[in-house]
């Protein structure tokens, strides 16, 4: 199964048969301050009721550039597409939180597959609103693919999921 919002690009999700992202999240609210995702972008292999659940994510680009490197976002639906493909950016603009970045995985087919989340225990989402009140705020999960060419990128191909609310 896979979602794409473009030709160059798309989520690749094996694990199940059921839809990769959901139409609304919950968050816990951690004692540190700490905003993370239940349940992103589902919980295939077994539910957690009282803590974290999730998987990681893969993307799975037409575009092979052995150099190519790979990070996500979460943004809201009305934010300005700032990065546009064939943009050229500045490499920090991607180090930096709250960027997450793609680890490539080895793949002997045609393109590259990479996982975003492969070490983390949770998704981090710190976006500031009242867990108390409902929201009709749109949500997604934006993916950068760029080829580094030193301190500048050209921006190759962009993605997102699909919207959600909290």
């Amino acid at each position: 199964m896979w979602t794409s919002a473009s030709d160059q690009s798309r989520f690749v999700h094996l694990e199940c048969s059921a839809p990769l992202f959901q139409d609304s999240y919950k968050r816990n609210n951690k004692s540190s301050g700490n905003k993370h995702l239940r349940c992103f972008p589902h919980c295939c292999k077994a539910h957690n009721a009282s803590g974290y659940c999730g998987s990681t994510l893969q993307v799975l680009t037409a575009v092979e550039h052995a150099d190519m490197m790979l990070f996500a976002k979460f943004d809201l639906e009305q934010a300005a597409d700032d990065i546009q493909v064939s943009s050229v950016v500045h490499v920090s603009e991607f180090e930096k939180s709250p960027y997450l970045r793609g680890r490539r995985l080895p793949n002997p087919s045609p393109g590259h597959v990479y996982e975003i989340n492969s070490r983390r225990n949770s998704w981090h989402y710190g976006w500031g609103s009242s867990r108390f009140v409902k929201s009709t705020v749109k949500h997604h999960l934006k993916v950068v693919s760029y080829l580094p060419a030193c301190t500048f990128t050209n921006v190759l191909c962009r993605d997102r999921s699909t919207y959600w609310s909290r």
